[in-house]
């Protein structure tokens, strides 16, 4: 019995050490991409179940990767800036803060009705005709939880699509 307790604990410290050896890992490759990466637009579709198909281009070569949501609501299609790593173009990091407004879309202005705070997430409600929106964005540190100071810009062709845009 004691042989066995001493086999779950050692278990249990390796794979503390493994997740702490690949998390360590996966900061230092975002580092990098930080450091070193190029810019990229990144579209984001829906898969459901909480997961995201992210897919870039750099040249006529595809990329594509299927990953968790950092956070809910993200419609088809959407648009968003990323950095990749020239070295190892699959090494990327996208930013779901940073909406990238395409020319190919028509975009229009709206007031923003509400925001509210809920731990990292931002999210705001607009109105678009007689239906009302409500979105989510990454909060960032000291953002305004004023909704007079900001904007919000949706997609003509889906209002669904809209983003906080701030004032200043």
């Amino acid at each position: 019995m004691k042989k066995a307790g001493i086999g779950c604990l050692a278990g249990v410290i390796l794979f503390g050490l493994v997740l702490g050896y690949f998390i360590y890992s996966q900061k230092e490759k975002d580092n990098e991409v930080i450091s070193n990466g190029e810019e990229i637009v990144i579209t984001a579709y829906d898969e459901g179940k909480r997961m995201i198909r992210l897919k870039y281009e750099i040249g006529n070569k595809s990329f594509d990767k299927s990953t968790g949501k950092e956070y809910s609501g993200i419609e088809d299609g959407e648009q968003f800036r990323g950095l990749y790593l020239p070295s190892d173009p699959e090494s990327f990091l996208v930013f779901f803060d940073q909406p990238f407004l395409s020319d190919k879309y028509n975009y229009q202005e709206t007031a923003c009705l509400s925001v509210t705070k809920e731990l990292s997430v931002l999210k705001f409600t607009y109105k678009v005709g007689d239906e009302r929106f409500e979105r989510r964005t990454v909060y960032n540190e000291n953002q305004s939880l004023s909704s007079s100071n900001y904007i919000v810009k949706y997609r003509i062709e889906n209002p669904k699509i809209g983003y906080l845009i701030s004032k200043e």
